[in-house]
């Protein structure tokens, strides 16, 4: 579970991307009020990760690198992209492979992995990304999120 800025707890919130549920941040009377974009301006005035986006990246290297070498190979770099929310195809981790992997030792280093995630994690459009989140809830397709379908929620999340 994590907490909004209100102090209020998604217990949902566990299993969306850490980016993703930072977007939930305040209740209003009217229900949820999603946050400012979780992007910021770098020096160079082009956007650049935040220091929690940057943790994320390394968290998720280092829960895929269990060997502890600073390198993870197709696989894990597949499960760790998954991790980070994004559904990536064979196709696609086998290029980044080919194009990172440039002593073909079958692996990727961290520096390449944040060069890769940072990339794609700038490229996310957060008004997207909270219609994604927002389907994972209205499985009727109201186009609202009911009792109903908190409760299915809840119960899937159990």
């Amino acid at each position: 579970a994590r907490r909004s800025s209100s102090g209020a707890v998604w217990p949902f919130a566990r299993d969306l991307p850490l980016s993703m549920s930072k977007m939930l941040s305040t209740e209003t009377k009217h229900g949820l009020s999603f946050g400012k974009s979780y992007r910021r301006k770098g020096k160079s005035g082009r956007p650049s990760l935040t220091e929690e986006q940057k943790q994320e990246i390394k968290e998720a290297f280092d829960l895929f690198d269990t060997d502890k070498t600073g390198s993870i190979d197709y696989h894990e770099l597949k499960v760790a992209m998954r991790a980070l929310g994004f559904n990536v195809q064979k196709q696609e981790v086998v290029k980044i492979m080919k194009e990172y992997d440039r002593n073909q030792t079958g692996k990727i280093s961290y520096a390449d992995f944040a060069e890769i995630m940072g990339e794609k994690v700038l490229q996310r459009d957060p008004e997207e990304e909270m219609k994604k989140a927002f389907a994972l809830f209205d499985d009727d397709d109201t186009g609202f999120i009911s009792i109903k379908n908190l409760r299915r929620v809840s119960r899937e999340l159990v």
